[in-house]
């Protein structure tokens, strides 16, 4: 079984980016050549069972900062669970963004948990307000990446615009 990809493992691998240390950040430089199909690359399924998807994904251009400055200087390299982590800040307002995102959901659930029905109390949209123009943030200029862009976007307005209403009209009444 194969999936279609237009990346050139051969470039990414030939990336030599190294830790302060002198360790080698990116495992791509294991990987089986791929499978040449016109201008097409592809990959086999049995590359992800046999070296997980984190290790494919987790190659160096992944983990090092895209732009110079303050912002994006390197400031912790090591390991978490054998993988290799490298902390910027933008990554660190990434991970912000990440936690108030998917912290959200506790407050709702709290909320709808004590009310017995289903509740969006305005922390809620405060979080994903947050959480949204953090990604986004992080995805313009730490890491420049307009697929996180987009998928920031539009859930960004959406949770100012429901906060606004939330702020203009106060919180729902009970029926």
């Amino acid at each position: 079984d194969y999936f279609q990809s237009d990346v050139d493992l051969h470039s990414l691998s030939a990336r030599n980016h190294t830790t302060s240390t002198g360790d080698r950040l990116s495992p791509l430089h294991d990987l089986p050549p791929p499978i040449q199909t016109g201008s097409s690359v592809l990959f086999s399924f049995d590359l992800l069972l046999n070296r997980g998807m984190f290790d494919l994904l987790a190659h160096a251009a992944a983990d090092l900062p895209d732009g110079t400055g303050f912002m994006h200087q390197v400031f912790f390299e090591g390991e978490f669970f054998g993988k290799p982590v490298a902390l910027y800040p933008w990554k660190i307002i990434g991970y912000f963004g990440v936690a108030m995102f998917a912290g959200r959901w506790f407050p709702q659930l709290l909320a709808s948990k004590k009310a017995k029905q289903v509740k969006m109390p305005r922390i809620f949209w405060i979080m994903s307000v947050l959480g949204s123009i953090s990604l986004l943030s992080y995805f313009t200029f730490g890491k420049t990446d307009s697929v996180g862009v987009l998928a920031n976007l539009f859930p960004s307005f959406v949770g100012l615009y429901n906060l606004i209403l939330d702020l203009k009209t106060g919180p729902a009444k009970p029926s």
